[in-house]
């Protein structure tokens, strides 16, 4: 079966997985969009409140057809699941702003690919990245579950993008602890394939330094804590040089020249283009934390002019 005839058929079967509640609800495929990535969703829309809507990435369900080869294993296995853990919990949780403040959790993505979504959600610029809300649902050793606070849903709760950044950051602290350490090390703990290769992690005999979270999932938002930029400045007693390795991990080392500024942005851009995953893509640039001025300055390079190029 095709992926074209798999969605019509996700699309007239879908009913015979639902509850009878749901049996008005509104059934059909929407484009849907995260962080990086547009896909393609099997969407159930309620006629009435106290029902939770779902959504479900065609992509999803058809690698998973394609795994077993039977569709009524696979919509069986994903819309029993769903109703059977949590999904009529998840509505009545997410109406109160009192029950998800303490699980808040910040992610940085690049704006510049994500301004569409940006239009519907509330962010932050972190220099040219944006920092994003979500709610956390389930965190296991399966993955991480959770809800992206859109404008609707923060002007339902009644609160301000200021507190819910304030919010957001003092529960991250707590739910994602930062980790920084060396690179070597982070590698044994978290080899997943999207950090940058070995031999472009040692530049002129230094090794770099990761920055990232304990799950090593979003870590790249550390960098926003309150106080992580001044703390890795007390630590390495020294003005430092931010590579975005992905929206997982950042690099950090203390080497700041321009040869070695340009050497570093061409890894990344390679990096980029070849081994790290649209939807992980953090930015091209580097960024360097000056500790004396205490400023974070985004670093580009003029090709025309063979010269560094800072903003703010």
């Amino acid at each position: 079966m095709t992926y074209e005839e798999f969605e019509q058929a996700a699309l007239e079967n879908i009913r015979k997985y639902l509850p009878e509640e749901y049996t008005p609800a509104k059934v059909a495929i929407i484009p849907q969009m995260k962080l990086g990535k547009t896909y393609r969703a099997v969407s159930v829309i309620p006629d009435r409140e106290g029902l939770s809507g779902i959504s479900v990435s065609l992509g999803d369900l058809y690698e998973r057809y394609q795994m077993y080869g039977d569709l009524e294993t696979v919509f069986s296995g994903v819309f029993t699941d769903l109703f059977e853990h949590g999904t009529r919990e998840i509505q009545p949780f997410l109406s109160s702003y009192e029950n998800i403040c303490d699980r808040l959790f910040i992610r940085l993505s690049n704006e510049k690919r994500n301004r569409e979504l940006l239009k519907e959600i509330p962010y932050t610029m972190f220099r040219d990245l944006a920092v994003t809300y979500h709610i956390l649902l389930n965190m296991d050793d399966a993955g991480m579950s959770s809800v992206m606070i859109t404008n609707r849903l923060m002007e339902q709760y009644g609160v301000t993008k200021k507190q819910l950044h304030e919010d957001a950051l003092r529960s991250s602290v707590i739910l994602f602890p930062a980790v920084f350490e060396n690179s070597a090390e982070f590698m044994e703990m978290h080899v997943q394939g999207r950090v940058l290769p070995k031999e472009d992690r040692d530049i002129s005999g230094e090794e770099m330094k990761v920055l990232t979270n304990e799950p090593g999932v979003n870590g790249a938002a550390v960098i926003v804590y309150p106080g992580m930029m001044e703390q890795i400045a007390d630590q390495l007693d020294s003005s430092y040089c931010i590579i975005p390795s992905s929206i997982h991990e950042l690099y950090i080392t203390t080497l700041l020249s321009f040869e070695n500024l340009y050497e570093m942005q061409q890894i990344v851009r390679h990096v980029n283009g070849h081994y790290v995953k649209e939807e992980e893509y953090l930015s091209d640039k580097l960024y360097v934390y000056h500790r004396e001025s205490g400023k974070l300055f985004a670093v580009g390079f003029d090709d025309r002019e063979d010269c560094i190029v800072c903003s703010r």
